[in-house]
């Protein structure tokens, strides 16, 4: 048996350069059910750019929400969890609201009731969707009735995102313009 003192390391380390030519990024997670295209097509585009709060404490969901929305061209900022969401949102101006249902210190139904609490007519009214991996029947309500406009289950497709963003936005801006 040979000491432990006299035993002697060997390891190698290698370093490469990889040029990739940017066309098309594709690949497979478990967030999204089919591959994800990140293109530079306008099939996913907005006739104007949104300012997108994220609220999203897992990594990879923040990874693939940043890169979507990044391709889309929206701006975003990021909470890892309810208590941030609300203290952005005190901070700053949002367009859209993307809400994890389970973070921690506070999570998306409680940061969501802490919104529509404010006094900020604007703030207090911005449309949140809901982002949740539970897809149990009749939760959707839940999300409804303390305020959210839209949900989506994970893992979602892209299309779905987009699709829904552009539905809570077109219904929001609808409900607001009557008002005026």
């Amino acid at each position: 048996m040979t000491n432990v003192a006299e035993m002697t390391a060997f390891f190698s380390m290698f370093l490469m350069d990889v040029k990739i030519a940017k066309k098309k990024l594709s690949f497979r997670c478990p967030i999204f059910n089919d591959p994800l295209f990140m293109s530079d097509t306008t099939e996913y585009r907005f006739p104007s750019a949104l300012n997108v709060l994220i609220a999203e404490d897992n990594e990879m969901n923040k990874l693939l929400l940043t890169s979507v929305l990044r391709n889309w061209g929206l701006d975003f900022k990021i909470a890892d969890n309810g208590v941030e969401v609300v203290d952005l949102m005190q901070k700053h101006d949002f367009d859209l609201i993307l809400m994890d249902i389970q973070m921690p210190e506070k999570n998306g139904i409680e940061a969501t009731v802490d919104i529509r609490n404010f006094l900020d007519e604007r703030k207090k009214n911005i449309p949140i969707i809901a982002l949740t991996a539970n897809a149990i029947k009749g939760e959707e309500k839940i999300y409804f009735d303390v305020g959210m406009n839209g949900f989506l289950t994970k893992p979602f497709k892209e299309k779905d995102l987009f699709e829904k963003i552009v539905e809570v936005v077109k219904t929001h801006a609808l409900k607001f313009t009557d008002k005026k």
